[in-house]
């Protein structure tokens, strides 16, 4: 089999992993020929070690597509970027221990005056709300496969992904810190924040960005001229738009 390679930070050396949950033949279109099938290369002898295989450099170039890379910095782990711009705020239990609010502590405040009115000055009620607990998080990412599966997001491929394109309502952030050889990983779920003052909803031209009042952003579809505007001010980029004619390229029902 020839598989491309992708080197992760951390990877122990002289050692190679493979997905297996990939690679099906029998699909359907949209599936059928993506992927590696790696189930070939079991040993009859163990379930999950390839005893019987061996491994050598090919030849030729693959292109590999990583959405994880589209809103980050070009910078090594080594500089540490999580740490110096806080996106992550992590501690030890014995931190917690000794304060439980440290997290709570590090809140910035706005430093600029908003020309609109903040929503908690006249929300009254129950509010929405949704908490992901980032200890139990293994980034296994199956919360995204079933939030593009409700929504009925769209597949938009991989050469959609490549320029930037990727559909996904919902993504899981990897980012790596210390050292590329002992790197320090932490995951982040990263989704819409429902922001109390959102700023994806003071720019929209034709109001189709809205704010509920038990707390949520809502979005007007009707309204919407696709000015993208909402998606260039999200600070979380979860704004996405789907720029490809899905109706007249999948037409025939490729």
């Amino acid at each position: 089999m020839e598989i491309p390679v992708f080197i992760q930070p951390g990877c122990a050396d002289n050692t190679i992993a493979i997905e297996t949950g990939y690679g099906r033949t029998v699909v359907g279109r949209v599936g059928e020929g993506t992927g590696f099938n790696a189930n070939v290369l079991f040993s009859k002898d163990s379930d999950w070690l390839f005893t019987t295989s061996s491994v050598k450099k090919g030849n030729g170039t693959y292109q590999l597509v990583s959405a994880q890379e589209h809103h980050l910095f070009d910078r090594s782990p080594n500089e540490n970027l999580l740490g110096e711009r806080e996106i992550i705020r992590e501690g030890t239990v014995k931190e917690y221990l000794e304060n439980p609010h440290f997290v709570s502590e590090m809140h910035e405040e706005e430093k600029v005056d908003q020309i609109y009115p903040k929503h908690p000055d006249w929300f009254t009620g129950v509010k929405w709300g949704m908490a992901i607990d980032l200890n139990k998080c293994t980034g296994c990412s199956d919360c995204v496969v079933a939030c593009t599966a409700e929504n009925n997001n769209p597949v938009v491929g991989k050469d959609q992904v490549a320029v930037g394109r990727e559909m996904q309502w919902l993504r899981v952030d990897a980012y790596y810190s210390g050292s590329e050889d002992d790197p320090i990983v932490s995951k982040q779920v990263m989704l819409c924040q429902h922001c109390d003052n959102a700023p994806c909803e003071n720019v929209c031209p034709v109001a189709a960005t809205t704010h509920s009042k038990d707390g949520l952003n809502q979005m007007v579809y009707n309204r919407c001229v696709g000015t993208r505007y909402c998606s260039n001010n999200c600070p979380y980029k979860v704004r996405k738009f789907n720029f490809f004619n899905f109706r007249d390229h999948f037409r025939d029902g490729f």
